[in-house]
């Protein structure tokens, strides 16, 4: 979203996330449909993404190079999302008039907006088509100059170049519009996309094509693990891996279901919190679809407790359901899987090669 000129033929997706490094390339089939060439994914420990902080260069520096090893990727340039309290994405209204006076208005109303301050950001904005004479919707999107730095400077580290920079909501919503592109004048009524990540979970209200609620909540997978450390007494390592059995069917030990549910109930809340704040605010918006998306969605308590609080039905969002596979027999259904429930993200940013 930050960057110039794309080079349609080598650019792949890059998601840093808190808990694995995740790549992903597609390749054009026909017009407008796309198959992946290629995902892979290393994970990262607990200590290498501290609240928002890079605190362990090496190790992903080094999972990086294992992922692009693993997927046989020889691209050196990745389109990157970032995401956190360094990132900030608003829809704003601007008066109708030529481009540059629309991109004026923006910018200094702006200001407002950017918790860091303007002088401190890089500042994109995509203009909406026109459909009035009155006035225009302008998304835009800012990132910390820092937070870009940081992340150019790692990538330079492993070799790479980071010829885009986006932010993760977009890429959230540009894998959800491609793959529900059928179904888009239904949406557009008012839809929610949710990614539980490991230590964060995004909420956005999709309208009209638009953004207009983007909220991250800190609180995520992590703190199911941490639960489960201090009522069970484990290390964090133990907690994880006590934490993941339930995704195999394996019946969770009574104590381990009732630490992680008090963390997805939590997490319930606030969501609900979150989304009747907005449409309280919002009176003549209404939500009537829900998509949810990221590792921690299968926590015991998540889906249901969705369900029960947003009173509208829930499905997981599949970002493969328009995204063919290129090398079949190369790709493991448990990778599928997983690239099903955690690969979104990283998918929104490969998908950025054919803008």
């Amino acid at each position: 979203m930050f960057s110039g000129l794309i080079n349609k033929s080598s650019i792949f997706g890059l998601d840093i996330g808190q808990s694995a490094v995740k790549i992903a390339s597609l390749k054009e089939s026909k017009k407008n449909q796309f198959v992946l060439k290629s995902f892979s994914f290393a994970p990262l420990t607990e200590s290498a993404i501290l609240e928002e902080e890079i605190n362990d260069r090496a190790q992903i520096v080094e999972q990086i190079r294992s992922s692009l090893a693993e997927g046989n990727i020889k691209s050196k340039e990745a389109c990157i999302g970032l995401s956190g309290s360094g990132c900030v994405v608003k829809t704003m209204k601007s008066p109708e008039g030529p481009i540059d006076d629309i991109e004026d208005h923006v910018n200094w109303e702006a200001e407002q907006f950017i918790p860091f301050g303007i002088d401190s950001a890089e500042i994109s904005l995509h203009i909406m088509d026109k459909t009035n004479d009155i006035n225009r919707d302008v998304i835009m999107a800012a990132a910390k100059n820092q937070e870009i730095t940081q992340y150019m400077e790692l990538l330079n580290s492993a070799g790479l170049k980071a010829k885009v920079i986006d932010l993760q909501v977009l890429s959230l919503i540009n894998i959800f519009e491609y793959n529900y592109s059928d179904y888009l004048h239904e949406y557009k009524e008012g839809t929610l996309l949710i990614d539980f990540g490991a230590q964060s979970t995004k909420i956005i209200v999709y309208r009209n094509g638009m953004p207009l609620l983007v909220k991250t909540l800190l609180i995520g997978g992590v703190n199911a693990t941490e639960e489960i450390q201090k009522e069970v007494g484990l290390d964090f390592n133990q907690a994880e891996d006590l934490k993941k059995i339930g995704v195999t069917g394996t019946k969770y030990p009574d104590e381990v279901l009732a630490a992680i549910k008090k963390i997805s109930d939590k997490i319930v809340r606030m969501v609900g919190d979150a989304v009747n704040f907005y449409t309280n605010s919002n009176s003549e918006d209404r939500i009537r679809h829900c998509f949810i998306t990221g590792g921690s969605l299968r926590q015991p308590g998540i889906v249901e407790g969705l369900i029960e609080v947003l009173d509208i039905s829930v499905e997981t969002l599949d970002p493969l359901r328009k995204i063919g596979l290129a090398n079949k027999s190369n790709i493991s259904e448990g990778l599928i899987e997983y690239l099903t429930y955690s690969g979104a993200v990283c998918l929104g940013l490969a998908l950025r090669n054919f803008d």
